[in-house]
């Protein structure tokens, strides 16, 4: 017995031999195991799980993974395997990471891709390039890595991509943001890029890029004086050029200290009788919903719900499952608020709000794109239902009708490691929709072009500004 727990222990440590970028290397069974414990999860515990796909559509694509698997895989293959399925879920919250043992060795000897991209008309261009003695330069378009076709790496990113819905707009956000990162995760690393450009002439050539480290990108912000009013997250400006203009920037509602933040701003607005207000809800990925709230009662005229759902039963207990102490808090707390609607077989939540006394009542105008998710898309859907507002830019990234989100289980696959984030309640917008599986529409679409990126325009800005206010103006960053 001594002796088959020995041979069982040593091949298991085989099968999680460290094979660098790839991660361990998994058999078969160990493979298929963390699949099973995946899909019982999901079943367990999302809210809105067959939202944009039948059940049988999800056994399916389940029993197809489980198929393709061969003898051995690498962690970073299965969790590619593992994005993909996600990805046909349409919920942007759910979403997979690899193990912390692979983030940990790709810190001890980082080889990432040094590149910032752009995706214009469905093409790849340069953005940055964070290698000093590269040749590669701003405005040049992709047309191969490491010979790997720039549509065929789109193609990938996007397949592994969580969205909500049917929407890309989030997706095309996040390659933007995250190019780097998700050429890892497919393709792994390597000491040196091959990579084929076209310049603006039509003239290809072929350029080495040394593997590197950079962090993630600050947002695009339009080049204006110092906030008048800051705190992380949000900056507010009064826009000293244009009477009765003021521009809250406002890229998270992750932070602390809101509630002050808001008090501030819009006494401002009310001293200043500023009675133009443009909310730039670009890039913001969301955060506490608490922080959404309070933002919307100095916007909204009426008293609002925040409405959320999930089924009705006890999530079944888990050893891989993790939530944190304050969200089971949360959770409970909302466990005994009363079912408001008895007659559906969800168990659904409600929270109302009211408007503050010093709400803001001029104009609005708010600037959204793919990054808008979540909490932001919340914000958004709420002011372009009720209330008069102009919306510029792109559809935002998170779903018009809903979203699943609130409080979030972390899963611990056992054998690969590789965690996976799954929602515990269903967001319900209470919004009749004109397309479904798809983001908040503007009335006002604005297209960039490849100089737009290059000269670092704000033409969401610059659109308001000269339509609107009355003056012309030309903006840069």
């Amino acid at each position: 017995m001594i002796k088959n727990l020995f041979v069982l222990l040593l091949t298991s440590c085989l099968a999680r031999a460290q094979s660098g970028d790839l991660g361990f290397t998994l058999s078969k069974a160990q493979a298929e195991q963390d699949l099973e414990t995946l899909f019982q999860s999901l079943q367990n515990i999302h809210p809105a799980l067959y939202q944009f796909q039948s059940e049988e559509e999800f056994i399916k694509a389940k029993n197809q993974i489980i198929a393709s698997l061969e003898d051995s895989i690498s962690e970073l293959e299965l969790h590619r395997q593992i994005r993909e399925f996600i990805h046909q879920i349409g919920c942007g919250h759910t979403t997979a990471l690899p193990s912390q043992s692979w983030y940990a060795e790709q810190k001890e000897n980082s080889k990432i891709i040094p590149l910032r991209v752009f995706v214009n008309q469905g093409e790849l261009f340069i953005r940055k390039a964070f290698d000093k003695d590269s040749l590669l330069y701003p405005g040049q378009k992709i047309k191969s890595i490491d010979g790997r076709p720039s549509k065929e790496i789109m193609a990938d990113m996007l397949a592994i991509q969580e969205l909500d819905g049917i929407s890309e707009a989030y997706s095309i956000h996040r390659i933007q943001r995250l190019f780097s990162t998700y050429h890892l995760f497919l393709y792994g690393r390597r000491d040196e890029y091959q990579i084929t450009v076209v310049d603006s002439l039509g003239r290809e050539s072929q350029l080495k890029l040394k593997a590197g480290l950079y962090g993630i990108p600050p947002r695009l912000r339009p080049e204006i004086a110092e906030a008048d009013i800051s705190m992380d997250g949000s900056s507010f400006y009064i826009l000293d050029e244009y009477e009765g203009w003021a521009l809250m920037d406002h890229n998270s509602f992750s932070s602390s200290g809101y509630k002050k933040y808001y008090r501030k701003v819009f006494k401002r607005i009310e001293e200043e009788q500023i009675n133009h207000l443009v909310l730039d809800l670009r890039a913001n990925g969301g955060g506490y919903f608490p922080n959404g709230m309070r933002l919307l009662r100095y916007l909204l005229a009426d008293e609002f719900q925040f409405a959320f759902n999930r089924p009705a039963g006890k999530v079944k207990k888990s050893d891989q499952l993790n939530m944190p102490f304050t969200s089971r808090m949360t959770r409970f707390a909302f466990g005994l608020m009363p079912d408001r609607d008895k007659e559906d077989p969800r168990r659904n939540y409600e929270l109302s709000f009211k408007p503050k006394k010093r709400r803001y009542t001029g104009k609005l105008y708010v600037i959204t794109d793919g990054g808008t998710f979540s909490m932001g898309s919340y914000v958004a859907t709420m002011l372009k239902h009720h209330r008069e507002s102009t919306f510029i830019g792109s559809e935002t990234g998170g779903g018009e009708s809903g979203s699943n989100a609130v409080l979030m289980y972390t899963l611990s696959l056992a054998n690969s490691g590789i965690r996976v984030l799954i929602p515990y309640y269903h967001l319900d917008h209470k919004v009749e929709t004109q397309v479904a599986g798809h983001g908040v529409a503007v009335d006002i679409p604005i297209h960039y072009k490849v100089e737009d990126w290059l000269l670092q325009r704000d033409l969401e800005l610059d659109y308001l500004l000269t339509n609107f206010s009355g003056h012309e103006t030309s903006r840069t960053d």
